[in-house]
């Protein structure tokens, strides 16, 4: 298995704004605050699960592979060129920059 870090599949909370517009003050605090705890506890359970996973495979005799992730990521360059053509060089710039500090706070990896 390789771990190319290249996939996150998240759960979004959605609410359609009409009923969004329904909800009192208290409501929406309430949702705002439990879409927070269950966004932290999403990821943390996540990430536990693929700990153990990789373990449990690891232990039945699979090999994990963690390639170097910079060469793919400067290998991708043109297709953000592409995408700022399409979608705007501040809009792709924001995603890059936001990407960016995810992976600051991130355990040192590749």
């Amino acid at each position: 298995m390789t771990l190319t870090r290249h996939v996150y599949s998240p759960l979004p909370l959605t609410i359609a704004e009409k009923t969004w517009q329904s909800f009192s003050d208290e409501d929406k605090e309430a949702v705002l605050k439990a879409a927070a705890e269950s966004a932290a506890f999403s990821r943390d359970l996540v990430k536990s699960s693929v700990d153990s996973q990789l373990t449990e495979m690891q232990e039945a005799g699979a090999t994990v592979s963690v390639p170097e992730i910079g060469p793919f990521r400067e290998a991708v360059q043109p297709v953000y060129a592409k995408a700022k053509d399409v979608y705007g060089a501040e809009a792709v710039d924001k995603i890059l920059a936001d990407a960016a500090a995810i992976r600051e706070k991130l355990p040192a990896q590749n």
